[in-house]
């Protein structure tokens, strides 16, 4: 006679049901359990339902998901979008990639947000020594004595002052006109007369013209042919445009400023006796010199030191001190770089202990690892909390991690897996042993017994951690917080008796419940207000930030605007007269004055006593 072990031992729990096939038996189980009697709760983690790299964490017959950086939702499914949170800076264009974003930066800026300057006088586009200031929209050059324009381009020669085809030659900080032979003065403006020199000699008359001079041949001018100059100085023997004076077989030659010699062919040295310095260089010019300072000096023999610190070249708030030859930026914690332009990459010191580390304006965020929490990744995920081995182990959490000490009748690493105590062959005399959770059962031939008895508690019949005590024939379950019922199978929605503070939304979960504040309140019941002044510092360059309650706001100084301090105010549009007389240049956290000639001071309202000098020939 074949057993029905379905009859002879109901052998399925909670609610399955038992189908008895060839001498063994089959539990098909209620929602929420599984195992080969039913015994186990359903793990949900077993379908893999979180998304996007998400780890799952069980609650008996639920689940939740801890989802990475760039993700949200019940299964880590909605991408979040960064691009919303304004994480580019200065004009960048955000794109949203998968789990993050990356910012498109203008030509000016760089770095993951664009908030590194690009140094545009790294290429050092400054013309003759000028002096190169990096702006928020690209450079401006501060030009040395006698050169302006765009790049300092242009020198003393810009306006050619040279009269009658002479020639401006420029070299170092000063200018001077080569005259063509019969014209004279700084400017070539002056006719020579030849004649004073008598060049024509015996029975011969000079008569001086514009640029040279005639021979004639009588004492007065009328009907009188014309005699070519003398035939020593038609071979043009002065060198150096010197004038040739010719009498009759000899000549001599009037030389320029700067040049001696029978033929004008010495070059006098101007640096003769001439120091220019802090390393300062000397050029000589026909006689005279100029000194050609390097950065960070100016003055006719380069012993000045430029005051940079008037031009404030130091950004975000950074303190200059004027150094001899230069300039020094104390920058705040936050900003390096030369001139505080470059805003500190929090994640460089490695803040996050178990995680990965992203860099946001003024802060950053970490990604922590499987088992690890906290705003630095340094606190332990307890993951015992989630009952992480059912009702048949004890769990001891581990940094990082937990295990699992399972009860006698199961295995595996959640102590979910049932052991078959029938493969032993327990039953004597030939009696049928039934598996059963924690134990068997054995089903005797004729003229055989013995007792069997069943523990209800050894069976794990209460649900949810709840504590049980066996008895006569029954049990007794006593429910921990969050669970009611026989068996404490049935959640307590705690959602319908409290709720959360400041607008959370309160959201039931198995035993417990959560709160999920707005973004300005944290705490078990969004109670706490978060201090934004204090978690993220997000008023920007020097900006005074103050708490309120789900809230806060900026005070900006008087060189930024904006609700976070860090849009910049435009002095030359605010007062388009701000620079006496110069032209008004407006930079990220202050402005700059580019004076016009005649005139310095960091506002153009101090008259220079320093004159560019065109030294010109005689």
């Amino acid at each position: 006679m074949e057993l029905d072990e379905c009859l002879l031992s109901t052998p399925c729990l909670n609610n399955g049901n038992c189908t008895s096939s060839n001498g063994s038996f089959a539990c098909d189980c209620a929602t929420h359990w599984k195992g080969n009697f039913c015994q186990f709760p359903s793990v949900a983690c077993d379908s893999s339902p979180c998304q996007n790299g998400g780890t799952c964490l069980h609650f008996y017959s639920s689940f939740t998901c801890v989802c990475p950086g760039g993700y949200t939702g019940e299964n880590c499914e909605i991408g979040i979008s960064e691009c919303e949170n304004d994480l580019c800076f200065n004009n960048g264009t955000c794109i949203i990639t998968n789990g993050s974003y990356v910012c498109e930066c203008t030509e000016n800026f760089q770095g993951q947000n664009c908030l590194e300057v690009v140094n545009a006088c790294s290429s050092y586009p400054c013309n003759n020594n000028g002096h190169c200031v990096n702006l928020e929209a690209g450079y401006t050059c501060i030009c040395q004595l006698g050169f302006d324009g765009e790049k300092c381009e242009s020198g003393p020669c810009k306006l050619n002052p040279c009269y009658n085809n002479g020639t401006c030659i420029h070299h170092g900080l000063s200018a001077f006109c080569a005259c063509m032979a019969g014209f004279s003065g700084e400017n070539c403006s002056q006719d020579v007369d030849e004649c004073l020199y008598d060049p024509c000699g015996d029975n011969f008359t000079c008569e001086n013209t514009l640029g040279g001079y005639e021979c004639l041949s009588c004492a007065t001018s009328d009907n009188c042919s014309y005699q070519s100059q003398n035939t020593l100085c038609g071979q043009h023997p002065c060198q150096s445009e010197g004038t040739c004076i010719g009498e009759n077989s000899t000549y001599s030659c009037l030389c320029k400023t700067g040049w001696s010699g029978n033929n004008c062919e010495t070059e006098l040295d101007g640096c003769r006796n001439v120091s220019c310095l802090n390393g300062g260089t000397c050029n000589s010019s026909f006689g005279n010199f100029s000194c050609v300072c390097p950065m960070g000096y100016w003055g006719e023999f380069c012993e000045l030191d430029v005051d940079e610190c008037e031009i404030s070249p130091c950004w975000n708030n950074g303190t200059c001190v004027n150094l001899l030859g230069g300039y020094q930026c104390n920058c705040s914690d936050d900003f390096d770089g030369d001139q505080c332009e470059t805003e500190m990459n929090m994640c460089v010191s490695n803040p996050c202990l178990h995680g990965n580390c992203s860099a946001i304006p003024g802060s950053f965020v970490c990604h922590c690892q499987t088992g690890w929490t906290g705003s630095r990744c340094g606190e332990d995920l307890d993951e015992c909390e989630f009952g992480m081995c059912g009702l048949n182990g004890t769990c001891s959490n581990t940094a990082g991690a937990y295990s699992c000490l399972c009860s006698d009748g199961v295995t595996g690493q959640n102590c979910d897996t049932d052991l078959d105590e029938c493969l032993s062959g327990p039953c004597l005399n030939g009696g049928h042993c039934i598996n059963l959770v924690n134990g068997y059962n054995c089903v005797c031939e004729p003229g055989y017994s013995g007792a069997s008895y069943i523990d209800e508690c050894a069976l794990g019949i209460c649900n949810n951690e709840a504590s049980c005590v066996n008895t006569d024939g029954s049990f007794l379950c006593t429910c921990g917080t969050g669970w009611t019922g026989n068996t404490c199978q049935e959640d307590i929605n705690e959602c319908v008796l409290s709720g959360c503070s400041n607008n959370g939304t309160c959201v039931n979960t198995n035993g417990s419940h959560i709160c999920q504040c707005t973004e300005y309140f944290k705490g078990s019941y969004c109670e706490e207000d978060i201090d934004e002044c204090k978690e993220y510092k997000p008023c920007k360059n020097g900006g005074n930030c103050t708490n309120t309650k789900g809230s806060f706001f900026c005070t900006c100084n008087s060189n930024y605007t904006g609700a976070l301090c860090n849009e910049d105010v435009d002095e030359c549009y605010q007062n388009p007269s701000r620079c006496n007389n110069g032209e008004c240049h407006n930079f990220y956290g202050g402005f700059l004055c580019s004076c016009h000639t005649g005139f310095t001071g960091a506002l153009c309202n101090t008259g220079s006593y320093f004159i560019n000098s065109i030294l010109l020939g005689d």
